[in-house]
C-alpha cells in the first residue's frame, strides 16, 4: 500500500498545480504583455529579466505600470513636481519626482534616494502596494517589514521569491498580478482604473480586460468560500498512472469527505477518507471535539489529545484538502465566465509549462520523480447565485520524468477531480459517534 499513498500524494499536489516554475526568468510573455499595453519598456539588452534592479529601475516601471510616464514627464517639464534627492539621474528625476510628490515612493535619507542600490523584494512590494490603495503610514495597513506579507495576501507576490535574490523577473510578475487586483477598498481593479483613467486605451486593454473581469469574479467567490465559518465538501480524485516503456498501468480513486465548523475557540472536524488502488481499499475517518482528536481505521479506534497548534493545523490541511484551484493571472492561457441558470461558470485553462520537481519529490516504489510537465489543465467551478462556489471539476494531464537503470522513463499521469460544497454556515451538522471505547494514545 506504500506505494499508492506516494502515488496519491503526488497526485494531489499535481490536482492543485502547486509546483514551482522551472525557469530563472518565466514571466517574458507578462512582459510581452505589459509592454504592448504600454506599461513596461525593458533596457538595450532586452527585457533583462535575469538580474536584479535598481532603486531607479524599479522606479521607472512602477511609474510606468500606472500609466504615469508621460503625466511625469509633463509635470516636472512644467516643475510642477521635484525631488530632494541628490543621487538620482537627470533621466530618472520626472520618474522620482512623480513617485515623490505622489508619496509612492520616498529615499533612504532626507537627500538621497540610494537610486543606485539594489531594490529588493520589501522595496517593490511597498511600492506597488502604495499605488493600490494601501498605506505603510502610522496606523497603516502594512508596514515596510512585512510588505512581503501583505502582498501575499493581496495576491501579488510568490512566497517562493523569498529564498531568490528579487529579480527585474520578480517585478514583472508583481506589476502583472497587480493589474487584476482590486484597489483598497474600491471594486474596480488597477487596469480597469488605467483604462478609465486612459492610461490604457480600451482597445489594446480588450482580450486582458476580459480576463481581468473574470480572474476577480472568480476570486470573488474563492474568498467567500474561504472565509466560511463552516463548510461541509466532498471530493473526489480519480488518477491513472501509465509508463509504457514497462507496460504499467495504476489506477488509484480516492475520496475525501470534510466538515468543519469554526465557531469563536471552538472548532470541530469531521474528515473522512477512502483510498482504493484496485486491490485494497482502506477508509480512515478523523473527529476533531473537545480538544481531542478521533481517529478510526479499520477496527482501530485511537483518541489523543491537541492543543491549539494542533488544532490550527488540523483545520489548515482541511482547508488545504479541499481548496478549489487557484492560480496567478500570469499561470492562466484563458479564463471565461458564463451564466447559467445555476449560477456562474468559470472554465480556466492553465498554461502547459514545465515545472520544477521541488514539489513532487515524492517517491513511487522509491523511484524518485525528476521532472513534471503539465500537458493541459482546465478546471470549471460552478458559483452559485448566492455568490458561493458549488462545484469544481479538474482535468489533469502532466508527464512526469523517473529514472530506471540510469536512463530516463517518461510517465504519463491523468488527474480527475470533483468537487462539492454539499452545505455551508449554518447548515454544516456533525454527529459524532459514541467514543467511549477509543483508547487512548500519546
Amino acid at each position: 500500500m506504500k506505494k499508492f499513498w506516494k502515488l496519491l500524494m503526488i497526485t494531489a499536489v499535481l490536482a492543485c498545480v502547486l509546483a514551482i516554475p522551472a525557469f530563472a526568468s518565466d514571466y517574458d510573455s507578462a512582459a510581452q504583455e505589459l509592454k504592448n499595453l504600454g506599461l513596461f519598456q525593458g533596457t538595450n539588452a532586452g527585457f533583462d529579466l535575469d538580474r536584479t534592479p535598481t532603486r531607479t529601475e524599479a522606479a521607472v516601471m512602477l511609474v510606468r505600470l500606472l500609466g504615469a510616464e508621460t503625466q511625469a514627464k509633463t509635470q516636472f517639464a512644467e516643475g510642477k513636481i521635484t525631488h530632494p534627492f541628490t543621487d538620482v539621474p537627470s533621466w530618472a528625476s520626472p520618474y522620482i519626482a512623480w513617485l515623490y510628490t505622489n508619496n509612492l515612493a520616498k529615499g533612504v535619507s532626507d537627500t538621497a534616494f540610494g537610486a543606485a542600490g539594489q531594490c529588493t523584494a520589501k522595496m517593490y512590494c511597498t511600492f506597488v502596494l502604495r499605488s493600490l490603495g494601501y498605506s505603510d503610514g502610522a496606523g497603516g495597513d502594512f508596514t515596510f517589514d512585512s510588505s512581503e506579507d501583505m502582498a501575499i495576501n493581496v495576491g501579488i507576490y510568490d512566497s517562493t521569491f523569498v529564498d531568490d535574490t528579487f529579480l527585474r523577473d520578480h517585478a514583472v510578475f508583481v506589476s502583472y498580478e497587480a493589474l487584476a487586483t482590486r484597489l483598497n477598498n474600491s471594486g474596480k481593479t488597477l487596469l480597469e482604473k488605467l483604462v478609465s483613467d486612459g492610461a490604457v486605451s480600451q482597445e489594446s486593454a480588450k482580450a486582458l480586460l476580459g480576463k481581468v473581469k473574470s480572474y476577480a469574479g472568480y476570486f470573488d467567490a474563492f474568498y467567500k468560500w474561504q472565509n466560511a465559518q463552516a463548510m461541509d465538501m466532498t471530493m473526489t480524485l480519480s488518477t491513472v498512472l501509465e509508463t509504457p516503456v514497462l507496460n504499467s498501468k495504476v489506477n488509484v480513486d480516492a475520496k475525501y469527505t470534510s466538515k468543519t465548523i469554526v465557531s469563536g475557540d471552538s472548532v470541530m472536524i469531521e474528515s473522512g477518507t477512502t483510498f482504493n488502488d484496485g486491490d485494497n481499499t482502506m477508509t480512515v475517518t478523523t473527529w476533531l471535539k473537545d480538544g481531542y482528536l478521533y481517529t478510526k481505521s479499520g477496527s482501530i479506534k485511537t483518541k489523543r489529545a491537541v492543543d491549539d497548534d494542533d488544532i490550527a493545523d488540523l483545520l489548515y490541511d482541511e482547508y488545504a484538502a479541499t481548496e478549489p484551484p487557484v492560480f496567478y493571472l500570469n499561470q492562466i492561457s484563458d479564463i471565461t465566465a458564463a451564466s447559467t441558470g445555476a449560477g456562474t461558470l468559470y472554465t480556466v485553462t492553465v498554461s502547459n509549462k514545465s515545472y520544477n520537481a521541488d514539489e513532487l519529490m515524492y517517491a513511487i516504489d522509491d523511484v524518485d520523480i525528476s521532472d513534471a510537465v503539465v500537458n493541459s489543465c482546465t478546471i470549471h467551478v460552478l458559483v452559485g447565485n448566492d455568490g458561493m462556489i458549488s462545484t469544481i471539476k479538474e482535468n489533469l494531464v502532466c508527464t512526469l520524468t523517473t529514472e530506471i537503470d540510469g536512463k530516463p522513463v517518461e510517465m504519463k499521469c491523468t488527474v480527475v477531480m470533483n468537487g462539492t460544497v454539499n452545505a455551508t454556515g449554518s447548515a454544516v451538522s456533525i454527529q459524532f459517534p459514541n467514543f467511549s471505547d477509543y483508547t487512548l494514545t500519546e
